[in-house]
């Protein structure tokens, strides 16, 4: 299970770096596992963090705000003045995370996509 589970995310990613070279990832692991990875892409000034994600068994250990970390320091040399995202108002775990980083929830979008309440989040540098 956990070689297919790698397979699926190794062209997953390896794809969707190939739709776009605005397109920028962070991968934690080691060879036997992906634990943590983070995707962003630069849209027009901004940095839209398009996919993130820690292994439920490296949640609390700092992984998710290393990740996110990482594309916050991206900012400047990607001449980007700050990053967004969206996530399923479900999605506590990625809540919590992204408001340990620092970003602040701006939008709640009500029976969105797939007919589920989203927020849309926002970091910049103060």
């Amino acid at each position: 299970m956990l070689s297919h589970v790698k397979r699926l995310w190794g062209s997953l990613l390896a794809a969707f770096m190939v739709v776009c070279s605005t397109i920028d990832a962070a991968v934690f692991g080691s060879r036997d596992a992906i634990v943590g990875f983070c995707v962003s892409q630069y849209d027009d000034g901004l940095l839209w963090l398009t996919w993130f994600g820690v292994s439920p068994v490296h949640h609390g250990t700092g992984l998710g705000t290393r990740l996110l970390d990482s594309v916050k320091m991206s900012l400047s040399e990607r001449r980007a003045h700050k990053v967004w995202c969206d996530t399923r108002a479900s999605n506590e775990p990625s809540a919590r995370a992204l408001t340990r980083s620092g970003f602040t929830r701006v939008a709640e979008l009500k029976n969105h996509w797939y007919v589920q309440d989203y927020y849309i989040w926002e970091w910049s540098p103060r």
